[in-house]
């Protein structure tokens, strides 16, 4: 979704969780989401068919809740150029 990859660009949380991200050939991740606790309401409502964990597994990626500080952290992480 365009606008979680805008987000994701920006160095910001994403909104519905479609977007995954790796660096220097690290395991592949879903960028950070916005109030994760309620990521699958919110799909729900904007009319997504699939979890958030469910778009993950489509994606190869295993799903787990990150924040923009673990990611941050990661090998190979280059803030966004703005």
């Amino acid at each position: 979704m365009m606008l979680d990859r805008h987000l994701m660009g920006l160095g910001k949380p994403q909104v519905y969780g479609t977007q995954g991200r790796s660096y220097s050939g690290q395991a592949a991740f879903i960028w950070p989401i916005e109030d994760p606790a309620h990521i699958n309401e919110r799909r729900k409502k904007a009319g997504f068919e699939l979890s958030v964990e469910d778009n993950a597994k489509c994606l190869h990626i295993p799903y787990q809740v990150l924040t923009l500080n673990d990611v941050r952290k990661m090998p190979g992480y280059q803030p966004p150029a703005h």
